[in-house]
């Protein structure tokens, strides 16, 4: 997933903003998916630094938040030029062979409404 310039310029400001802020805030967009460049595809951070976000003193953060406009750039570079194996995000498979379903209704739920729905993205923990 090559990164929005409109990403990049979000990250530089509330980078800016996180040097200041008490207690700092969590990057997370919400998006949640590792690419194969080893960062999240939405606040580019590693799964350790996702991980160990609410032990990490403020210092910690800010640091983390200094380097993830600059890691949005690179992964941008890196998927626009081919190299370093990023230009395919981890969620993404070769799919030339197959066809194109993407207007074809989701019929692997059943209709039951006995049965909740799936709830998998609102039980989410929260931003960490």
């Amino acid at each position: 997933m090559s990164a929005d310039p409109k990403l990049i310029a979000d990250l530089r400001r509330r980078a800016l903003a996180a040097q200041y802020a008490r207690p700092v805030a969590s990057p997370c967009r919400d998006v949640c998916r590792m690419g194969q460049h080893g960062y999240c595809e939405g606040c580019f951070r590693t799964i350790d630094e996702i991980a160990g976000w609410a032990n990490r003193s403020d210092d910690d953060k800010r640091t983390i938040w200094q380097a993830l406009p600059q890691r949005a750039v690179a992964a941008d570079t890196a998927t626009m030029s081919g190299t370093s194996g990023t230009s395919r995000p981890s969620d993404m498979s070769d799919t030339s062979d197959t066809p194109d379903t993407s207007d074809t209704p989701d019929t692997s739920r059943t209709s039951d409404t006995s049965r909740p729905s799936d709830t998998s993205d609102t039980m989410r923990a929260g931003r960490r």
